[in-house]
């Protein structure tokens, strides 16, 4: 895992090892929204298993696993899941609201 600044130069630079929920770690808006812009073109055309503890990454995949001690709680696309209002839906809002301050 890349700490600090390499996190972004790496996922920028399309690297297979980084991670894309630290990938934005101490960048500024721009600078993330460019991690993501590269990740995305990384990964399309092919599979991508992305670990995320930031919602807003989670929110572009095909399907969504949320895992509570060990088990999955619940999966779904970002849609479905805040629909039906559970775990996810909960997380999701708390983050958004952090932004919105």
């Amino acid at each position: 895992m890349a700490a600090g600044g390499a996190g972004p130069r790496a996922a920028a630079r399309g690297s297979r090892s980084a991670d894309p929920g630290r990938a934005d770690l101490g960048t500024g808006p721009e600078a993330e929204h460019e991690v993501h812009e590269a990740l995305r073109r990384h990964r399309r055309g092919r599979t991508s298993l992305p670990i995320s503890h930031r919602l807003g990454t989670a929110r572009e995949a095909d399907l969504i696993v949320v895992l509570r001690d060990g088990a999955v709680a619940e999966s779904g696309g970002h849609a479905e899941l805040i629909a039906a209002g559970g775990r996810y839906a909960g997380l999701f809002r708390r983050q958004a609201a952090g932004y919105a301050r």
